[in-house]
């Protein structure tokens, strides 16, 4: 009896241990050659735990594209999906970072979205500096 107590004990404790993690990958954007046109720049760190794992923050620092008008956004998506799960708009926010993708699986790629409209392209950043994603997250 006391072993099966012992035992439930310990697979009980094991659930409480949670440990906080984090990956950053940086990556300099693409060019956008013409109005309307866009570029996506893919965030992502395999080396993370395979399961169990749960982001609870998410940080951006993108560099601004030179256009007119310009959208940006910062997209999930599951691990082995190449379409969008989640997405917010970070435009007009080049430093930031939110919650709104608390609760997935850091495995997930993040993809930065830029749709310029305009004049003078193609466009680029202009000073040619790695935009940066970071994800905190919790197994």
């Amino acid at each position: 009896m006391k072993t099966l107590i012992s035992a439930i004990l310990i697979c009980f404790s094991s659930f409480a241990l949670a440990t906080d993690a984090s990956w950053e990958k940086s990556r300099v954007g693409y060019t956008i050659y013409y109005s309307g046109g866009y570029a996506e720049t893919p965030f992502n760190d395999l080396n993370v735990p395979r399961y169990g794992t749960s982001i609870t923050n998410v940080t951006w620092d993108y560099n601004e594209l030179p256009a007119t008008n310009t959208i940006v956004k910062l997209c999930y998506q599951k691990q082995y999906s190449h379409s969008n799960y989640e997405c917010i708009d970070i435009t007009g926010a080049p430093q930031g970072n939110s919650d709104s993708f608390n609760g997935l699986d850091a495995r997930g790629t993040f993809q930065l979205y830029m749709r310029a409209f305009g004049d003078n392209f193609p466009i680029y950043s202009t000073q040619r500096l790695p935009d940066t994603v970071r994800v905190d997250y919790n197994f």
